[in-house]
């Protein structure tokens, strides 16, 4: 594959540059080869990178610049597809930064203050001996009995136009305020393997 083809970043034209190859095989043997050699290479940048946005948290006495912004810049700038929820929980675990996808898809979050549930000294050397990949995602027990999701399940069913026709207006009228309380249910809480509490009023 030409080298300008791949720098394009456009899917189409690569698929049509195998297309095109007289080998297609060989083609994307070569692109194979490329994405295992450029994909450690960029674990570690984005690694090293995170270790040092860990030093910029750290608090002015203990060298750092009480800044969560690097980490917060580096999350947005994580390649779609790739693993920024493992590198959320990983900076969970090791520092006090805590970050959260918010309004648009956009990362956003804060320091954790020491009078805060969680707060405990950054730990930058343990972070750089543990990969950011190797910390495992933050998940929700799948067997949890989650409110939220059983209130929206029971409100689709009632929905429906058969129900809703057999429906007295009182009952339809209880829908009604069942889907306005229903949106303020409080979402499942996820925690990541070794990090501390999820981010609460972090600055």
């Amino acid at each position: 594959m030409a080298k300008n083809v791949r720098d394009t970043a456009d899917a189409s034209a690569i698929l049509n540059s195998f297309r095109k190859s007289n080998d297609m095989g060989a083609a994307i043997s070569e692109q194979i080869k490329w994405i295992k050699a450029t994909g450690k290479k960029l674990d570690a940048v984005i690694h090293a990178t995170a270790v040092g946005a860990i030093y910029m948290s750290m608090p002015l006495d203990e060298h750092g610049y009480l800044n969560a912004t690097p980490a917060i810049n580096l999350m947005n700038a994580m390649p779609k597809g790739s693993r920024a929820k493992a590198l959320a929980a990983w900076f969970e675990a090791f520092s006090n930064i805590r970050v959260k996808v918010g309004k648009d898809g956009v990362w956003e979050g804060g320091l954790l203050k020491p009078e805060q549930k969680g707060y405990e000294q950054a730990k930058p050397e343990d972070a750089f001996a543990k990969p950011f990949w190797s910390v495992e995602e933050a998940k929700v027990d799948p067997k949890a009995f989650i409110l939220g999701e059983q209130l929206a399940r029971l409100i689709k069913m009632a929905s429906k136009p058969e129900n809703m026709q057999d429906m007295s207006e009182e009952e339809r009228t209880f829908l009604a305020e069942l889907q306005a309380v229903a949106v303020k249910a409080p979402k499942p809480k996820a925690v990541p393997v070794n990090a501390g509490d999820p981010l609460e009023n972090a600055g």
